[in-house]
């Protein structure tokens, strides 16, 4: 939820989104940062006028709102999806693998429970703090690790 423009402070959208009844999803990094020097003053309705007037200013500057906003939506969800989804096919194929072959089935029973627990674990990791556990986030090949040094 850090703006894209560096210069901008790193807790700006949280600063200008908080209001009553109002709840955000953010990552580990960005909450942090808001609550070391974040102002968790209410400012959503501040300045409603120019609120207001937004969605014609930027229809006057050839501006779609509603093609900005579905992509924003898009994107948004995408940042939720991707990293669960790829946790996801690579802890399901390891259970897909002990249960295809026989051999497997008892010897790499802990094994399979121990995917199905860290799929539950990284879901709700996800769920809590937008991002990917840090152990997937910044996992790398193990090869990858000794060319690096």
């Amino acid at each position: 939820m850090s703006p894209k423009d560096p210069s901008y402070p790193d807790v700006k959208s949280m600063n200008a989104l908080i209001g009553p009844g109002t709840v955000a999803t953010l990552p580990l990094q960005t909450l942090t940062a808001f609550c070391d020097h974040g102002d968790p003053s209410c400012r959503l309705e501040d300045d409603l006028d120019a609120a207001r007037a937004m969605p014609e200013a930027l229809q006057a500057s050839a501006i779609d709102l509603e093609k900005v906003s579905a992509k924003l939506e898009k994107e948004g969800i995408d940042k939720f999806i991707k990293p669960f989804d790829s946790l996801h096919e690579a802890l399901t194929l390891v259970i897909d693998v002990i249960d295809w072959v026989p051999a497997l089935t008892d010897s790499a029973a802990y094994v399979r429970q121990a995917m199905l627990a860290k799929l539950s674990d990284h879901r709700h990791y996800i769920t809590t703090y937008g991002d990917d556990m840090p152990e997937v986030r910044d996992w790398t090949w193990p090869a990858q690790k000794a060319l690096a040094r």
